[in-house]
């Protein structure tokens, strides 16, 4: 699927492989996200991995924290958000993206 917003072409690639089904999303030929919709909490995507292992590194420096509070500035798919969600239950998570088809296809 592709398509041409306001802001940026957009495009959604599904690339099978033997161990994963990886979902792509691609914003103006830059890959944004890497999904496995089998395994959610595979962070296939190298900046989302360090992400969480950054947040798992503050959470266990304050062993006080039980949740966080994030701002991500440019949601793409919103995967690590959700995956924040998932991992730290009660922590507050905004996000600011200013394409809404970027939201649709989300």
């Amino acid at each position: 699927m592709a398509i041409d917003t306001q802001y940026s072409h957009l495009e959604v690639r599904e690339v099978p492989d033997h161990d994963i089904q990886e979902r792509v999303l691609i914003m103006d030929n830059l890959t944004h996200n890497r999904y496995d919709p089998r395994d959610p909490d595979n962070l296939l995507y190298d900046y989302e991995k360090i992400f969480g292992v950054f947040t798992e590194y503050i959470v266990q420096e304050d062993m006080r924290k039980s949740s966080i509070t994030t701002l991500t500035l440019g949601g793409g798919a919103c995967l690590f958000p959700a995956y924040l969600e998932i991992h730290y239950p009660g922590s507050h998570n905004e996000v600011v993206e200013i394409d809404p088809k970027v939201w649709e296809i989300a």
